[in-house]
């Protein structure tokens, strides 16, 4: 649900008050920062209104969960953000794809019973270690915020990381965004093939 309405509002109760969040940008802790860090993002704060607007997120999959001996595995998701920055005059838009990582827990207090006690976030374009580096082989990993700054400046300075379409572009989603790639989802088609004589 929190997915589809961008957070708004936040089920604050579904988690842990001293959850912890990491992205390869903003490292916190506690429900009310992380609420505060989402109503940024979402333009609902005051900073948020100068910054951004549009923020939204298409969720693709969700995996794990699975509950073994009385331990909750982590739930993954797999989703693409995508956020117009307006503090520039251009209004460029940032695209995200990547998963977030939720470590689970057993409410020890009233309300639902289990609860978010942590989340990762990596993104495609930044948190992919690649053969040949160290800890590589095509995993996500923890990277320097010069490295994620880098990607968001790159989609939004002027002329950004988008070439100008040779024309009308087919409607598609965005899957998944990396360092030099994109994965499109376009609606399925119907064709005919006509022999002009």
């Amino acid at each position: 649900r929190e997915y589809t309405s961008f957070f708004s509002p936040m089920s604050t109760a579904h988690y842990a008050p001293d959850v912890t969040f990491l992205d390869p940008l903003t490292s916190l802790a506690g429900v009310a920062a992380y609420a505060d860090n989402v109503d940024m993002l979402a333009g609902r704060t005051l900073l948020g209104r100068f910054l951004f607007r549009d923020a939204g997120i298409v969720l693709h999959s969700v995996t794990g969960g699975e509950v073994d001996g009385g331990v909750i595995g982590d739930v993954t998701t797999r989703w693409t953000l995508r956020v117009t920055v307006g503090a520039l005059p251009w209004t460029p838009e940032a695209v995200f794809s990547g998963v977030s990582v939720y470590g689970l827990a057993r409410n020890p207090g009233s309300g639902p019973e289990v609860i978010v006690a942590s989340q990762a976030d990596y993104w495609d374009s930044a948190n992919i270690v690649g053969p040949g580096t160290a800890g590589g082989g095509g995993e996500y990993a923890a990277v320097a915020k010069t490295k994620a700054l880098g990607d968001f400046w790159g989609q939004v300075r002027p002329g950004g990381a988008a070439a100008p379409p040779a024309g009308p572009e087919v409607p598609y989603i965005l899957l998944r965004r990396g360092d030099g790639y994109e994965v499109r989802g376009y609606p399925a088609i119907a064709s005919a093939k006509m022999a002009y004589e």
